[in-house]
């Protein structure tokens, strides 16, 4: 008898897309509209948002509170879904 799927999943952080710039930016720029500064933090410091939750890595790497980690999680959606990555 033949297997068949109804669901296939595809994780997109760096197995199919290299989509590790478009997290970091967007990442940043979260944290600068909340005025925290990344500038001295290497991207390699950054690929720390990949993987995880965005709500849990704003508020465990930053110490934001909930209202602050929604609303960077916020502002990370709007530059991430607007720019072309």
């Amino acid at each position: 008898m033949e297997k068949t799927y109804k669901y296939i999943f595809f994780d997109l952080d760096g197995t199919i897309t290299q989509s590790e710039f478009g997290i970091i930016r967007s990442a940043r720029v979260a944290l600068d509209r909340l005025g925290i500064s990344t500038e001295n933090e290497s991207d390699e410091e950054m690929r720390k948002f990949i993987g995880p939750p965005l709500y849990n890595s704003f508020h465990d790497f930053y110490g934001l509170s909930d209202e602050d980690s929604l609303l960077a999680v916020k502002y990370y959606r709007e530059y991430y879904e607007a720019s072309s990555y």
